[in-house]
């Protein structure tokens, strides 16, 4: 179940990225088919492989495992919207920055008006 996790959050991040499993296959330094095993959940990479593998895919080795260890609802939200701007330009991150700020301070101001 661990590995099939954690082979779902690769395929996922490697999909986002725009590469296909050849691809990152070569960045890692692995074969073809040794990454399809390692999405499909068949194969137990070693951590330096993960570490590669996340690296390759710049994400961190704790997003890639963050759905098989028990965390905060509130954490995995997170790691949501972190996957949602990686690779995103700076400008654009800070648009959005200031979007969430602004809807922030909208629910804050209607939450006091209720007290």
């Amino acid at each position: 179940m661990i590995l099939r996790k954690l082979g779902t959050r690769i395929r996922e991040e490697r999909k986002r990225a725009h590469l296909t499993q050849e691809q990152l296959a070569e960045k890692v330094g692995c074969n073809e088919s040794y990454i399809g095993q390692v999405e499909r959940g068949e194969k137990n990479p070693s951590l330096e492989v993960v570490v590669r593998i996340a690296n390759a895919l710049n994400v961190t080795v704790d997003y890639l495992l963050a759905s098989n260890v028990k965390a905060s609802k509130a954490d995995g939200l997170i790691d949501e919207l972190t996957a949602l701007v990686r690779g995103r330009d700076a400008e654009e991150i800070r648009y959005l920055i200031n979007i969430n700020r602004q809807y922030l301070d909208l629910l804050d101001r209607k939450a006091k008006n209720k007290r």
